[in-house]
Parts: structure tokens; sequence; C-alpha cells
């Protein structure tokens, strides 16, 4: 009798004991189909038109309040990790979005204009080109809501607003704040939602560029950027560009080589063949010193360098003067440069017989060039 008394308290013990260990999160969804059903409760738990106080709150501790605090809630309790602890990374200035993405605007109201304020969205359905938005605040005061619908093109404007003092200054106005804070482990893919490029996730079958970065990709022309993304609406810089026709050459350029430029550190990615276009003479630089490796290339300067690579081929195109009709703003250091281009084939204008000589180009645009270029003349000089 005695053992069995203490068998009881034993047992009994051990009951206090499992109770008072919390219990384990779900895990976090592992596919897409997970994602959707986890949202599908959200919904239930958060319906329309509810009122949600906030703040959003996690061991005690309170994070943010209102639309903000709620999209952080509602990420939270979808991935069963707090935003503010970890295991999320802020995109600045996205302009791709996936089922599951916070997005935190700045000095933007919830109509899309550029105010003092501020304004937070949960991305829970992506249905083609429009992207399903929850948030709270914008039906009524502490009202949720699920039914905000935006253009990927749209949320993405309101995303890369830039940041004003005020609203009478253009102090500060090349600052952008909006960001897209998204889990790592996101098992969304935005090839659930547009079929896209088997490698770049973010090149949709169907873009006027696929064939394009395909073609650069599959050739070794360009490579992607981090984490699978080809980021096709990113300008692409005087780096990125002379590593691209260094790539197209086949060269094999050396570190060992000199370099002339203060800003071209030897450490960095694209020394050799910033080293190769100068020996080459390819390019030149921003100045005597300077090469300016990162800052945006325009679209002058790409037909200046792609001109002075075909040079380099031994079959440069013809020299003709541009024909736009805005040809008195090209530089005049890129004017036979730029009309041997368009007379190439290799550049068209940007709409309106206008060359635009000064707007940059995007990583895309420029796969398109070179893809024409290379298709058109590399080939038949190869």
């Amino acid at each position: 009798m005695k053992h069995h008394w203490i068998l009881r308290i034993a047992t009994l013990t051990l009951c206090v004991l499992l109770a008072l260990i919390p219990l384990a999160a779900n895990a976090a969804p592992s596919t897409t189909a997970e994602v959707d059903e986890a949202i599908a409760k959200l919904k239930n738990t958060y319906k329309e038109g509810d009122t949600w106080t906030g703040p959003f709150t996690d061991g005690g501790v309170s994070y943010a309040a209102q639309c903000f605090g709620f999209a952080c809630l509602l990420g939270r309790e979808l991935f069963g990790q707090n935003p503010y602890k970890g295991g999320w990374t802020k995109h600045y200035a996205a302009k791709e979005f996936l089922v599951g993405d916070i997005i935190r605007l700045r000095r933007v109201s919830s109509s899309g204009v550029i105010k003092n304020y501020n304004h937070a969205y949960f991305v829970y359905e992506i249905k083609g080109d429009t992207v399903c938005l929850a948030d709270c605040n914008r039906a009524g005061v502490d009202k949720v809501s699920w039914k905000m619908t935006l253009s990927v093109t749209e949320l993405a404007r309101r995303v890369a607003m830039k940041q004003y003092v005020n609203e009478k200054s253009d102090e500060n106005k090349d600052t952008p704040t909006g960001y897209v804070w998204r889990y790592d482990d996101n098992p969304y893919v935005l090839a659930e939602h547009h079929p896209a490029h088997p490698v770049f996730y973010d090149v949709p079958q169907g873009a006027w560029y696929y064939d394009a970065v395909d073609y650069t990709w599959q050739n070794g022309i360009f490579n992607g950027q981090t984490g699978g993304s080809f980021a096709p609406e990113n300008d692409i810089t005087r780096a990125m560009f002379v590593q691209v026709l260094c790539n197209l050459s086949g060269a094999a350029p050396s570190k060992k080589d000199q370099c002339p430029f203060t800003d071209v550190p030897k450490n960095a990615w694209y020394y050799a063949a910033v080293c190769w276009a100068k020996k080459s003479g390819v390019v030149e630089g921003t100045s005597a010193m300077e090469f300016s490796p990162d800052r945006a290339i325009t679209r002058q300067e790409m037909c200046v360098i792609l001109y002075g690579y075909a040079r380099l081929t031994g079959a440069p195109p013809k020299d003709a003067a541009p024909d736009f009709s805005d040809a008195d703003e090209i530089a005049k250091w890129a004017k036979t440069a730029v009309g041997a281009c368009q007379n190439a084939g290799w550049i068209g204008g940007v709409g309106g017989g206008k060359f635009a000589p000064l707007m940059t180009a995007s990583r895309a645009q420029a796969a398109q060039i070179l893809t024409v270029y290379d298709k058109t003349w590399g080939m038949a000089i190869a």
C-alpha cells in the first residue's frame, strides 16, 4: 500500500510538471498549401470588420500597434516567429512580393498619397498581378480589413516612396524608407502565381525580358543576384555592365593586372573586369582616377561602352548620327556611339522618338540589348 501511494504521488508530480511546460508552438508551414491553410484560419480568427486594438505583444513585451502591429501579429502567428526577434529580413524598395510578407510604408497614407502618415499591410494572397492585403485602421478605427487589393506595380511604388522631412521640403528626398519584411524560410515562391524562369524566381514567363534574361544566362553573359533573383528592374551599374561584357568576350582577366582607378579596390568582384576593359580600350573612367563602379549606368554611357567593345572585336558598327528627337541632349562624347548603336539596331528609343541619354538602364534592358547584339553581331563575327 505504501508503494501504491508513492506511485500516485510521483504520477501527480509528473502531471504538474508537464502542465508547467509550455506547449510547443506549431511548426511553421513548409509548403504553400500549408501557408494558405494557415491564412484561412487567420481570416476566421480576425474577421472582416472585427475590432483589433493591439498592440502586438510577445512575451509580455509590446512592439507595435495599429496597422503595423496587426501586420506583425499576422506574420508571427503564420510563421511562429516574431519579426523583431530574428528570422525575418527587411527588403527596402522591393518590387516583388510573396504571400506572408509584411509591408511597411513610411510617409504614405493608406490611399497611397505622400503625407505625414505611416501604413502597413500583410500580403495574404497573390492573383496574377493583383496583391491581396490585410490591414487595420484603413476601413475604420481599429477595424480589421481583408479587402484591400493593389497591383504589384502600385504596391512597389508605395514601398519605394522617398522620405520627406516635411510636406514643403525636398530635403532627404532620395532616402527610401518603405520595406518588405519577409520571413526567411517562407516556402512561397513567385512561380506559384507567375510561372517563372527555372533559375530566377522574379523572371515570370510572358515578361518582355524573359527570353533575353534566359539567353544571357544560358550563354554565361549574365549571372543572377543572391537567393535565386535576377532583379530585372534594378538599375545596372557601371561595374555590372563591364563585367557582363567581359563575360561576353570570354576573356579571362587576372587580378594581377593594374587598374588606375582609385575607387576600384583590388578585392572587388569587378576588379579584374574593369582592369581588362580599361586596358583593352573598352571603357574610360568618369575622371582620370575614378570609375564610379556603383553608379547606375546611363543609356548614353552604355552605348559608348558597347561601341568600344565592338571596336575591340574588330567589327565596329557603321558610324551614324543619332536620329532621335532629343539628339541635342546627347553628350558630344557619346553621339557617335549612340548613332552607331542605333544604326546597328542594338538600342532604340524610349518612346516619342526620344533616346533619353541620361536615363538609367535596368538589368532587364541591358540583357535585351546584349541579346540583340550577340545574336545579330556577335555570332556574325565569331
